[in-house]
């Protein structure tokens, strides 16, 4: 099932918070478009010339420029309630059991379907305590994984917690715990709320004044 902030702020709504909370009570990674100047020039230019095909609506068109160190330039999408959400979980009957793989396969447990992801690109180890955060390799990917702007090269690792940017080829998403995603879920569904509160308002006050 694709999901995205908006869905997920409809689910809160028919759930509630607790049940919620229990269905969706993993990490997720947060699409956030693509970064050109990150990567090898090759890699940037064959998703530029793929994107249009391959990312299937996922990155929401905004104005505004997020800051990131010297030489990395992404348009965001992450704030958008249309943000694709990927959640951090095992698929049922998936291959290696104590990892949570990444890839464009279909059959990967977190399937990302773009053209410059490999399709068997990364993987999370869930460590025994989760304070320690979930670790992240690459898998010998073509265009690589990088993590907070650093490449991991060969059997290298890094820890990821909520607001870690991760990389993999051109592709940015941001790691976000169950706790983070579930609040990002909720100001997403109050911001909606609140803006239906003042459609109603302006419609009722246009009718008042048509009297």
């Amino acid at each position: 099932m694709d999901l995205t902030i908006r869905k997920l702020t409809r689910e809160l709504s028919l759930l509630g918070e607790n049940t919620f909370r229990r269905r969706y009570a993993v990490p997720a990674l947060i699409y956030d478009g693509s970064v050109m100047n990150a990567v090898p020039a090759e890699v940037a230019e064959r998703a530029f010339v793929t994107s249009s095909v391959d990312l299937r609506g996922m990155v929401a068109e905004r104005k505004d420029r997020k800051t990131l160190p010297p030489g990395v330039e992404t348009q965001s999408a992450l704030d958008s309630v249309e943000s694709q959400v990927f959640l951090v979980q095992k698929r049922r009957g998936g291959a290696f059991a104590n990892r949570i793989g990444i890839g464009r396969a279909a059959n990967a447990d977190i399937s990302i379907p773009l053209a410059t992801v490999s399709k068997y690109h990364a993987y999370f180890t869930v460590p025994e305590d989760l304070s320690l955060g979930y670790v992240l390799s690459d898998a010998g990917s073509t265009n690589g994984t990088y993590v907070d702007n650093q490449q991991l090269h060969g059997k290298e690792s890094a820890q990821v917690r909520t607001g870690t940017q991760i990389l993999l080829g051109p592709h940015r998403f941001v790691f976000f715990s169950a706790q983070a995603l579930f609040e990002r879920v909720k100001s997403a569904s109050l911001a909606s709320g609140g803006r239906r509160r003042r459609e109603r308002s302006e419609v009722g006050g246009l009718g008042r004044g048509l009297r």
